[in-house]
């Protein structure tokens, strides 16, 4: 039987028909690298919504930082957002990469280092390591992280709302035993960037004013502002009312106005309050938030109280690197500023696979305590409360189960436990004001201290006095009580560890 050998061969006009397509494919390919603003108009319908999501990985461990399990999770950013960092060396290769996609700077921080937000609502949704992939022709070795980050969403997330007033008798207080070292120089300013505050005067509806708590504003740093009580973010011509009531509580924990507290007659405590959440919503952005630092450091507080945090662990490693960068950068840029930030409150072990800035980064950051949460009557971890090894949680002090101060209007549309003008709130965010007030304290009687000094005392005294948890089996706490303030407060600083024997 014959066979046959059959070569299939193209004919010459089908040769020209492909190769028509291909080099139209080509030069598609590098308009759309060259130009992909107008691209993307031509060839892409889809607009972003309102909010979008970057791919994340979420790890659990079993507390010794042994990984136990892992889960996808999304992270919610806005969607085409970006945020740039001006001091960044590739800040312009950024900037011309965003241009060509057809982004616009809509808005730059007033106060140095002014990051840039770049925006296209109307563009196809894209996310920001593509693009810093892009710019960098895929981040070749030695790239610096930063630079280009996602405007991440942060949530605002308090501890578990309680309704009934358990647990009153906890509610103890004390006074501080000793005398001023030397003459307090002016009033000591703690910023508190946060939900900001209760703005009315009448101290019958308003018991901060009952408890010597004095407002903070400066109008002639970065941003000219005529409020009276701080900054609101969004709008500076407007104070930053508090409709949520966290930046209230935070600031009567840290004026001695909530339960428990304490008493120190020479304590001299001004607040400047910089509110950077949306007053519709209990979020706000990560340029908001670095915008509010910025502002802080920028009116010369000595403390910064952060009762926020956000969780950001996405499966681009580049983009968690420049994230965490650039929060270092803004702390460790102030080193004659204490910052004290709260732990969080998701019941999670947090370590270098499961992160919660900016607390997280406590242990690398001389400048920078990471505070997590007692329970009510001090006997251990309260169940809410994040928790880490010692070399990022500096201290746990009572979170559980706080009586603070709240806004009027809102004590009567959510009364709750009240007491007074004082609300029942739970969380890192109530026992991390409580520590910046006992750092006031303990800093106007050794005010030659820098930051970091503050710091190891606080470590270095309560280091000895560590335990063991029962809540979380194998970790190892410093906890600070209401009776242990004034012994912290009085002792002269100890900057070394000390020795046992």
């Amino acid at each position: 039987m014959a066979t046959t050998n059959q070569t299939f061969r193209l004919s010459k006009r089908s040769k020209i028909i492909l190769l028509i397509i291909g080099i139209a494919g080509l030069v598609a390919y590098l308009f759309c690298n060259r130009l992909p603003c107008i691209c993307g108009k031509i060839f892409n319908n889809t607009k972003c919504k309102e909010d979008h999501y970057i791919e994340g990985k979420v790890y659990m461990d079993k507390g010794n930082d042994a990984i136990k399990d892992s889960f996808e999770r999304n992270i919610r950013v806005k969607c085409n957002e970006f945020i740039v960092d001006p001091t960044h060396p590739d800040a312009q290769k950024y900037r011309d990469s965003l241009k060509a996609r057809c982004f616009k700077n809509i808005k730059n921080c007033d106060c140095t280092p002014a990051f840039e937000l770049w925006a296209n609502p109307d563009g196809h949704p894209i996310d920001a390591g593509t693009v810093a992939s892009n710019t960098m022709l895929g981040r070749p070795f030695g790239a610096t992280p930063g630079g280009l980050m996602p405007n991440l969403v942060i949530n605002l997330n308090p501890g578990p709302e309680l309704k009934d007033p358990y647990n009153l008798d906890s509610f103890n207080s004390t006074s501080i035993l000793c005398n001023l070292n030397s003459p307090q120089q002016n009033g000591m300013i703690i910023a508190i960037v946060d939900t900001g505050i209760d703005t009315l005067t009448d101290p019958n509806l308003n018991w901060l004013h009952t408890f010597n708590w004095n407002k903070f504003h400066a109008t002639d740093r970065c941003i000219y502002n005529t409020s009276n009580f701080g900054l609101k973010l969004l709008d500076p011509k407007l104070e930053p009312v508090d409709s949520l009531g966290h930046g209230t509580a935070v600031n009567g924990v840290s004026s001695g106005a909530s339960l428990p507290n304490y008493k120190d007659l020479y304590l001299d405590l001004s607040f400047l309050n910089v509110g950077i959440f949306d007053a519709n919503s209990n979020s706000c952005t990560l340029f908001n938030a670095l915008c509010g630092l910025n502002y802080s450091i920028h009116q010369n507080a000595k403390i910064i109280n952060i009762s926020w945090g956000f969780d950001f662990n996405p499966k681009d490693e580049f983009l968690k690197q420049s994230v965490e960068k650039t929060i270092t950068d803004i702390i460790t840029s102030a080193p004659h500023i204490l910052f004290i930030a709260g732990l969080g409150n998701d019941s999670v072990y947090i370590s270098s696979y499961r992160s919660f800035y900016p607390a997280c980064l406590a242990a690398n950051i001389d400048n920078l305590m990471a505070i997590g949460s007692l329970s009510w009557n001090y006997q251990d971890l309260a169940g809410f409360s994040n928790y880490a090894n010692k070399e990022i949680m500096t201290l746990s002090m009572k979170g559980d189960r706080i009586m603070s101060t709240y806004p009027d209007f809102l004590l009567q549309s959510n009364p709750g436990p009240v007491v007074g003008h004082r609300k029942m709130v739970s969380g890192t965010s109530f026992s991390t004001p409580l520590v910046s007030r006992v750092a006031a304290s303990f800093w106007i009687r050794n005010n030659s201290l820098t930051p970091a000094q503050v710091k190891k005392h606080f470590i270095n005294y309560l280091d000895p006095t560590a335990v063991q948890s029962n809540l979380r089996p194998g970790l190892t706490i410093r906890t600070l009580n209401i009776n242990q303030i004034s012994g912290l407060v009085c002792s002269p600083p100890i900057l070394n560890p000390l020795i046992l024997y």
